[in-house]
């Protein structure tokens, strides 16, 4: 056996180590190669340990290639002419593996109540109104805004760069949709149908004219009048989930603080609530009182005769529900003028069981030392002369009136 070496052309240029041995048996005959079985021209998934799946120069459909020719053995793996080869873009085909891209991540359907006073900002961490899980990555940390405009209805200002979808149709950021009610909204997978606050008060207001009218006796039959829907506008909305946003508390839902007092009752649940989650441990009937109007998020702060009888109603419940304990002061302040007593509240002795379980672990216990009256004495404060920032004495010599002007006037009287 004889070994010969062939120079071959590469398109990478000729160089020295360029040479493929070719092996020539003397006396024998080259043996003839097994040709593949398989003849169809479609593509097979996978290839025979001596086959290539590639495709002619920009032509023609996948089909098997044989390395081995007739006398000439293939190349071993790890030849690097086979390695510039396999680098030419003509025949690398890479094939996508893997799933395809995961679709965004769709929930259920769930409530999105409007709010009338105050924009819903929907997004992603604490500084969202609507926060919408951090396992929604493709929802922005500020993607869309909810506010009531002055044109009488809802609007969706869409800040998020993957937009909102509002019955299907996608909206990009920085665009304004109108939204009415029932529509669906999906951001980026979360959907909600939106709702319009129910309007109560209205509804109340003519139900309660209408007994009132037909209770009363009239001297002649009145003909029926049919009102239309437009005057009465009810939206009815369907029950709250766990998962729903609850719709915003009107200010007919707590007393108001312009009207009168509440029953005992319901004055007496507001009044341990602003005693239990208040950072002092005692507290005055002003500072119960002031508690109480900072609570009414729409309501105004009353004046003159409503003051007078909120507080009064407040002092004479303190005075006779046994869950509240008195500071008696006697001591006077800086203007000579008696201090009021001192209120806390006593989560042992309340009577309802639900308010004693519920704030039993909530509320801080006072101090033996704030239930005691201390007397604190205020001197006022003599009114001193204001003091003159430069003091000029005549005829004081100038190197004694201070170090820096001694400095120059050595400096002025050196000679140079």
């Amino acid at each position: 056996m004889t070994t010969a070496y062939e120079r071959s052309s590469s398109p990478f240029g000729d160089y020295a180590g360029d040479f493929h041995p070719t092996f020539e048996l003397k006396g024998a005959s080259a043996p003839a190669l097994p040709t593949p079985q398989n003849s169809s021209p479609l593509l097979r998934s996978h290839a025979l340990p001596d086959e290539v799946l590639a495709l002619e120069d920009g032509l023609g459909e996948p089909h098997t290639v044989s390395p081995t020719t007739a006398g000439v053995l293939p190349p071993p793996p790890s030849s690097p002419r086979r390695v510039r080869r396999s680098s030419s873009p003509k025949l690398v085909t890479q094939a996508q593996t893997g799933p395809p891209a995961a679709d965004p991540i769709v929930t259920a359907i769930r409530t999105l109540v409007g709010d009338r006073h105050q924009p819903i900002l929907v997004g992603r961490g604490r500084q969202t109104t609507l926060d919408l899980t951090r396992n929604h990555r493709e929802v922005s940390r500020r993607h869309a805004t909810i506010r009531w405009c002055k044109a009488d209805r809802f609007e969706l200002e869409v800040i998020g760069r993957n937009g909102v979808k509002v019955d299907g149709q996608l909206y990009p950021a920085g665009a304004t949709v109108p939204l009415h009610d029932g529509q669906l909204v999906d951001f980026v997978g979360v959907r909600f149908t939106f709702r319009h606050p129910v309007l109560v008060t209205p509804v109340k207001r003519r139900l309660s004219r209408a007994v009132i009218e037909a209770s009363a006796p009239s001297a002649a039959p009145v003909p029926p009048t049919t009102t239309s829907t437009r005057e009465l506008p009810c939206v009815t909305t369907p029950a709250p989930t766990m998962d729903s946003t609850p719709p915003p508390t009107s200010s007919t839902d707590s007393p108001s603080l312009d009207a009168s007092p509440p029953p005992a009752a319901e004055l007496l649940a507001l009044v341990v609530e602003a005693i239990v989650f208040s950072a002092k441990r005692s507290h005055t009937v002003a500072d119960i009182y002031h508690a109480l109007v900072q609570q009414q998020q729409h309501g105004k702060t009353p004046q003159g005769a409503t003051e007078a009888r909120w507080r009064l109603a407040i002092q004479e419940l303190l005075a006779a529900t046994p869950c509240f304990g008195r500071v008696v002061r006697r001591s006077k302040d800086a203007t000579n003028r008696t201090a009021d007593d001192l209120w806390y509240y006593e989560a042992d002795q309340d009577s309802d069981p639900t308010r004693r379980a519920a704030y039993g672990s909530v509320v801080r216990t006072a101090r033996r030392c704030t239930l005691k009256d201390t007397q604190y004495y205020f001197k006022p404060v003599p009114k001193h002369k204001p003091l003159k920032k430069w003091i000029y004495v005549q005829g004081k010599p100038a190197d004694q009136s201070s170090p820096t002007k001694r400095r120059r006037a050595d400096k002025s009287s050196s000679p140079v």
